[in-house]
C-alpha cells in the first residue's frame, strides 16, 4: 500500500477508499451490496472493499492494513474518501481493536475515519478529540436511552462540505424557485420536526451513565467478565469463541452437540436472557467455522448471582442433551 501522490479530480468522480471493515454487516457490507441494486451484490465498478480479518483469538491485525491495495470506488457523496472501522473499541464477537493506531495510519493517507461506537459508549468514556476520528456514531438504545435516535459527531470542516441528506423545515435559510440556501450546522442536517422526546430521553440516559461513572462501570463489568469466563470454562463441552486479552464484557460460546437456539430456549424457561444466532456478524461466524453462537452480555446492572444462574442453567442443558 503506497501513499497517494495526488488525489483524483472531483470531475472524474473517482475516489480512493481504504477500508478496515471487519464483519460490519450493518456498517459496510450491506450498504455496499445495496449499491449493487437488484440481487444485492456489489459490482466492482461501484464499491470494492479490502477486508482485514481477525486472528484465532479475535484480535484484529493492524499490520494487515499495510497489505491492502488501494481500491477505487465511485463517489456517491462527498466526502467519499474515508475509512470505516466497525465498533472501534469492541468487535461484537471478539475483542477491542487498536483504534488509535488505525486512525493514525488512515490519516497518513489523508483518509478520514468514521468510527461506529455503538458497542463502546455504554462501557467507557470516549474522547473523540484525543482519538482524532473524523466521524463518530452511536445508537441511543445502546446507552439505555430511547430507540429510534442516535448521535453523529463530525469534524466541522467535513460537515460543512457535506450536502444535507433530507429536505424540510429548519434546514434552510432561504428558498426561491431558483436557489436554496442551506442553514448552518447543525441545522442543515436536522430537517423537519425533531424527535423531541427521544432527544430528552437520550440526554438523561447519558447523564445517568456519567453520574454512575465509567471507571466504576468498567471495573464492575471487568469483574463480571472474569468471573463468568472462569465459571463457563468449567462446563463440559463448552467452548468460548473470542478470547482476546482485551475484550468487551461479553462471552460468546457454543456447546458440543447443542444448537445455540436450543440453549437460548432452555435458558429462557429459566428467566435468563441471552442472544443466539450470528449476531449480525456472519463473516465472523464463517471465520470461526460455526453456524451460530450463544452470547451472554454483561452491563452495569448485572450481578454475579445472575452468572451463577446462567452456569447452572447451562449445566442442566448439558445433562439433558447428554442423556
Amino acid at each position: 500500500m503506497n501513499k497517494k501522490t495526488s488525489p483524483p479530480t472531483s470531475a472524474s468522480r473517482r475516489k480512493f477508499m481504504k477500508s478496515a471493515a471487519l464483519s460490519a454487516a450493518g456498517i459496510m457490507i450491506v450498504p455496499r451490496h445495496v449499491l449493487g441494486g437488484p440481487g444485492y451484490t456489489a459490482p466492482s465498478d461501484k464499491v470494492n472493499v479490502g477486508v482485514v480479518g481477525v486472528g484465532g483469538r479475535g484480535r484484529r491485525n493492524v499490520e494487515a492494513l499495510l497489505q491492502l491495495d488501494e481500491v477505487q470506488v465511485t463517489a456517491i457523496a462527498d466526502p467519499a474518501e474515508y475509512w470505516e472501522l466497525y465498533d472501534f473499541y469492541y468487535q461484537s464477537e471478539a475483542g477491542r481493536g487498536p483504534v488509535k493506531e488505525m486512525i493514525d495510519l488512515a490519516h497518513e493517507y489523508d483518509a478520514p475515519v468514521l468510527l461506529d461506537g455503538a458497542q463502546s459508549v455504554p462501557h467507557m468514556a470516549v474522547d473523540v478529540q484525543e482519538l482524532d476520528c473524523d466521524f463518530f456514531v452511536f445508537s441511543g438504545h445502546k446507552v439505555f436511552g430511547p430507540t429510534g435516535i442516535g448521535v453523529l459527531y463530525g469534524k466541522e470542516a467535513l460537515l460543512e462540505d457535506m450536502p444535507p441528506y433530507q429536505g424540510g423545515g429548519d434546514m434552510i435559510l432561504s428558498v426561491t424557485f431558483d436557489k436554496t440556501v442551506f442553514n448552518e450546522l447543525p441545522f442543515k442536517f436536522e430537517a423537519g420536526t425533531p424527535n423531541i422526546a427521544g432527544t430528552i430521553g437520550l440526554g438523561e440516559a447519558l447523564n445517568y451513565l456519567s453520574t454512575v461513572g465509567f471507571d466504576a462501570i468498567g471495573a464492575h463489568e471487568d469483574h463480571l467478565l472474569r468471573y463468568a469466563t472462569e465459571q463457563l470454562k468449567a462446563i463440559e463441552g463448552l467452548r468460548i469463541i473470542g478470547t482476546a486479552a482485551k475484550k468487551a464484557s461479553l462471552v460468546s460460546f457454543d456447546i458440543e452437540g447443542v444448537h445455540p437456539h436450543d440453549i437460548g430456549q432452555f435458558l429462557d424457561f429459566e428467566g435468563l436472557a441471552v442472544r443466539t444466532g450470528h449476531h449480525c456478524t456472519q463473516p465472523v461466524m464463517d471465520r470461526f467455522e460455526v453456524p451460530a453462537t450463544t452470547r451472554a452480555s454483561f452491563a452495569l446492572y448485572n450481578t454475579t448471582d445472575e452468572i451463577d444462574r446462567l452456569v447452572a442453567g447451562l449445566k442442566n442443558i448439558v445433562e439433558i442433551f447428554k442423556g
